[in-house]
Formats: structure tokens, sequence, C-alpha cells
């Protein structure tokens, strides 16, 4: 057994080198419990150099908050495949690796620190919220004018009463897909950009346009647009629905 309060404190990770820099998988199944505000920062630098990030997975209890803030060097930061996390903020000079991973948090995407990089790929970050979360929105900041060339999944455990709520302009990859799963997509005055939109499900789902948009990029052959539910649940819309091609 074992525990971090956080209380408003937090981790600071200086690791320069290549590393599993953090590392919450338990030998049997008792993952690290957590209290407070759990905040992982990574900074430290390095050149040339892949930093593992590993939080877990399936423990809902315990996630962490990640800052990824470099300020020099050129490391690679790679998150475990299937991890789970809480918000992610990253604001500095570092190249963030294709992964699957799900976050259940804020998403922040700044360039006050440096440019981040995200590689490009066809392994989907799938945002959530979970039951035990009191908060019902997650705010989605994208960088202006970056592309995130991978696949984005909005798919709330806790369906109508979860809103991921655009904060900027979104840009997916000509290729990828974004997939609302469940939960409301608030756009406000945004775009979100992306190659295709795909709702083809039976879960509790909504678009709330404002006085935003969906533009599809695809210009290949395929379903740009699709809202065909599996059996009788179709997406809710609010506010104008516009789809621009």
């Amino acid at each position: 057994g074992r525990e971090v309060n956080f209380g408003t404190g937090k981790i600071v990770l200086t690791r320069a080198a290549t590393a599993t820099i953090f590392n919450n998988t338990p030998t049997t199944t008792v993952k690290m419990r957590t209290s407070g505000t759990p905040l992982i920062e990574c900074i430290g630098g390095g050149t040339g150099v892949t930093k593992t990030i590993n939080p877990g997975s399936g423990e809902l209890s315990n996630i962490f908050n990640f800052s990824l803030l470099e300020t020099t060097g050129t490391a690679t930061y790679t998150f475990t495949a299937s991890s789970y996390v809480g918000k992610l903020v990253f604001n500095g000079s570092q190249t963030v690796s294709n992964t699957a991973i799900t976050v259940y948090g804020d998403f922040t995407h700044l360039t006050t620190n440096g440019t981040t990089t995200f590689t490009a790929g066809t392994n989907a970050w799938t945002f959530n919220k979970y039951l035990g979360d009191p908060t019902s929105t997650n705010t989605i900041t994208a960088s202006s004018g970056y592309t995130y060339d991978f696949p984005w999944i909005f798919s709330a455990t806790n369906g109508l009463s979860v809103t991921f709520a655009l904060a900027n302009n979104i840009t997916l990859g000509t290729t990828r897909t974004l997939t609302l799963s469940s939960g409301v997509l608030s756009l406000g005055t945004y775009a979100f950009t992306c190659g295709i939109f795909n709702s083809a499900n039976d879960l509790g789902r909504e678009v709330n346009f404002g006085t935003g948009k969906i533009v599809l990029t695809r210009a290949a052959t395929a379903t740009i647009f699709n809202n065909t539910p599996t059996t009788t649940v179709k997406m809710r819309t609010s506010g104008t629905p516009l789809i621009e091609c």
C-alpha cells in the first residue's frame, strides 16, 4: 500500500537522459493511491533523448495530471500505450510520440515556452470524463494554426451530462477522423477541422454548434460525414449546425 498526498504540491522530473521517468505500473494489482491534486511536471532537457511516462491504466481513482514544459534540448516524450492521464499541458520545446491514450481532463497546448510537435500516426487520443469527477466540462485548448495529425475520439462515460468545450479552432490532419461517441461537443464560435466526422453509434451524443462549424477536408474517396445510428439513437444538435466541405 502506497499513496502520494499531493495537496497543492507537485512532483518535478528533471531527467536529461533516455529513461522511464514516471512509472506507476504495479507488479501485481495494487496501484499507488493519490489524494490532493496530482501534478507531475516534466522538464530537464536533453538532446535526442526519449522520456517514457507510464501512468498506468484501468484505475480512475489515481489519475495523474501532466505538464510537459521543456525549454531546452530536443526531448521526445512517449506515453505508454493505453495509459490513462488527467489534465495535460504541453508548453515547451519537445516532441510527443503517437500512442493511444485516454485523457480524463482538460487539454492545453501552449507555445510561450517553445513549440511542441505531436508525431503523426493512426493511434487515437480519446477524451473522456469518468463518473467520480465532479466537474462536467473538459476544455480543449489547441495551439492556433497547429495540425494534430492523428485521430481524436470524444467518449464520455457520463454521456450527455459531460461537455467537451473548444477554447479555439482545432485542426486534425486531412486523413484523420474526429469521432463523437458520446457526450456533448461544444464548438462555441470555433471551427473543428478534420478529414472525416463519424458519429455512427447509439450512445447519447450532441454537437452544440453555437455559431461554429465542422470543416471536412478529406481529399480521397470516403464517407466524410456519418451520423447513421446502429439502431435508433441519432446525434442531437443545438445552435446552428453547419458542416463545411
